[in-house]
């Protein structure tokens, strides 16, 4: 997993980077860092390569969206967005709610549990009237 951690004074924005599992015998040899749209950096954010990310953010800037990429020995990946508030240095996972992303599970749900209640009343009325016939 990918933890960052933040510090904030004044407008001085660094969040540090680093791992807190192993995964089987791999460990991180590199970490990446761009902007969560694929875009890099902008002029006031720098990252060392050496685990840091540092800048002094324009007065305007209350927010910003990371993805961070950390690269195993194995080759593997393990990717994480964030979200940092920049005046306070709070850190959120950026995860965007679509509503395609939530509905379609939901929505099978309750068509399922339709059918089931159909067959069921439909197998009961049938028995009655095989019974009351």
């Amino acid at each position: 997993q990918v933890v960052v951690e933040s510090l904030v004074r004044d407008r001085s924005l660094i969040l540090r980077l680093s791992s807190t599992e192993v995964l089987g015998k791999a460990h991180v040899v590199d970490y990446s860092v761009e902007l969560a749209n694929g875009q890099a950096l902008p002029h006031w954010l720098s990252y060392n390569g050496q685990r840091v990310v540092m800048g002094e953010r324009p007065a305007d800037v209350e927010r910003i969206e990371l993805h961070i990429t950390a690269t195993l020995s194995d080759g593997s990946v393990i990717e994480r967005d964030v979200v940092v508030q920049t005046n306070s240095g709070e850190i959120k996972p950026l995860t965007p709610m679509r509503r395609s992303d939530v509905v379609p599970l939901f929505t099978d749900q309750l068509r399922q549990h339709a059918a089931v209640q159909h067959s069921h009343s439909l197998e009961f009325s049938t028995l009655l009237r095989a019974l009351t016939g």
